[in-house]
This record gives structure tokens, sequence and C-alpha cells, in this order.
């Protein structure tokens, strides 16, 4: 995946580790995907090809919610 802003591709693991995501926690982390290619790291960070831009006509909104219950 190429985080937002990055210069170059990271695997979603390395992306976790760099903000000190415990083991437990990158687990459960989620991931969408698109094409097979990750797109979000829920709660981290997108990728750079997902990004809005002036060329952008179509937008899907996705929100997490975590349930408390």
């Amino acid at each position: 995946m190429k985080p937002l802003g990055a210069k170059g591709s990271r695997k979603v693991h390395d992306i976790l580790t760099d903000l000190h995501v415990p083991t437990r926690r990158k687990a459960r982390t989620l991931v969408v995907t698109m094409d097979g290619k990750p797109v979000w790291v829920v709660g981290a960070r997108i990728a750079d090809e997902v990004k809005l831009t002036e060329r952008t006509r179509r937008v899907i909104h996705l929100r997490f919610v975590k349930d408390l219950a």
C-alpha cells in the first residue's frame, strides 16, 4: 500500500509497527481493500490512490463506528 503522502509503498504490518500499534491490536485491525489491494487501514491510513482530487467523480463515504456494547 502506498499511504497518502508517502513516497513509496509500505506493508500494512510495517505501517502499524511505525504507529506503535500493539501486536494484539494489529491482528484485529480492519483493512478495506479494492481489487485485492489495501486502500484503508481503518483508524490509521488511507492509500494515496484513493485520495480526493479535482478530478474525482465518484465518492464512497465509509465510516467505522466501534460498538461499545
